[in-house]
């Protein structure tokens, strides 16, 4: 073998180990587990005991403020057999500094109502971008973060709604990612060892028989084309 086959193999093992470790990382990541109140960024926390759990789940500011959350109900529309969220609506209780706030999420209907612990109703819409639009009353303004507020229940309903329907935000395909790295291994072999694939699949019948040129290209062409189609399964397998 030549030095610079052996040269592009290596690129390609190490280009194909990256790729690996980034469809892995799909599996890990999950659904979304940070948000942001008042400036501040909240993580879930993962050493409670709460992460996987859909209905009470904690967040942490790095300051080390705590925000729990409570799910009282929740329903969705999927579409078809996909598991993709087309719309929900989800009521669920947290607790600032203030006391207890009970919000109502309906993305359907875009809609957003949260009573405070004051006694006071804050109201709001759901912008196409995702983002909280609240609605005012004139004396409410200069007291109230209803931004702030709004926004935190509408980041959480996104959080909870896509852990609602994947299983704690980490649904998994054991099928689909079995056969993603069986077509990774023969997809590997059939670009680093094109001869030997095209004997395990024709040169055994023939004595003697050599591949062409154009057959151990082919081979390495349609490995490649393989290496591609398992990488997708591998991550659809584990992006839920």
């Amino acid at each position: 073998m030549s030095i610079s086959g052996i040269r592009w193999k290596r690129w390609f093992a190490a280009g194909l180990l990256a790729l690996l470790a980034a469809a892995l990382g799909a599996c890990g990541n999950g659904a979304p587990r940070t948000l942001t109140y008042e400036g501040k960024v909240y993580e879930l926390d993962e050493s409670s005991g709460e992460a996987a759990d859909t209905k009470s789940l904690t967040f942490v500011s790095e300051s080390g403020d705590r925000i729990r959350f409570e799910v009282e109900s929740f329903s969705a529309v999927q579409h078809g057999t996909t598991g993709n969220l087309l719309q929900n609506r989800q009521t669920f209780t947290f607790e600032l500094d203030d006391g207890k706030y009970e919000a109502t999420v309906d993305t359907s209907d875009r809609m957003v109502k949260i009573d405070a612990p004051n006694g006071r109703t804050i109201s709001g819409n759901i912008t196409a971008d995702g983002s909280a639009l609240p609605y005012y009353d004139a004396d409410e303004i200069p007291s109230l973060g209803h931004s702030d507020i709004v926004q935190l229940a509408v980041d959480f309903n996104r959080i909870s709604a896509g852990r609602q329907l994947s299983d704690g935000g980490r649904s998994f395909n054991a099928s689909l990612f079995l056969v993603g790295m069986l077509m990774l291994i023969v997809g590997i072999i059939n670009v680093l060892f094109p001869r030997a694939m095209w004997w395990l699949k024709d040169g055994w019948k023939f004595r003697d028989a050599e591949p062409s040129d154009l057959a151990l290209t082919l081979g390495r062409v349609s490995g490649a084309v393989l290496t591609i189609a398992a990488f997708v399964a591998i991550v659809s397998s584990c992006s839920g």
